[in-house]
């Protein structure tokens, strides 16, 4: 998000920052659903005409890739993600 009036500018890559922000009247922002659905104060606009698909890393040294503690953790997460799969997609 970059929000600029005589000569003042919001930058951040921050999804919360920018939710923030526009939550007291800094701009647009383009935020995922699951963040904003329950924040009456906000508007979506251009929903119908602008998508972007968001994705998940998780990063871990090649060595530890296949310790159990690793992949208890990997289970973890994609079962969240399945689990709240709509409200992650925002439907």
């Amino acid at each position: 998000m970059i929000w600029c009036i005589a000569r003042r500018c919001f930058r951040s890559n921050s999804i919360l920052a920018q939710q923030i922000a526009v939550s007291t009247g800094a701009g647009l922002a383009i935020l995922p659903r699951f963040l904003v659905h329950d924040k009456p104060d906000l508007q979506e606009v251009l929903g119908d005409q602008v998508s972007f698909t968001h994705t998940f890393w998780m990063l871990t040294l090649v060595d530890l890739q296949h310790e159990p503690k690793i992949k208890l953790v990997w289970d973890f997460l994609r079962k969240q993600a399945d689990v709240q799969q709509a409200l992650l997609m925002g439907t």
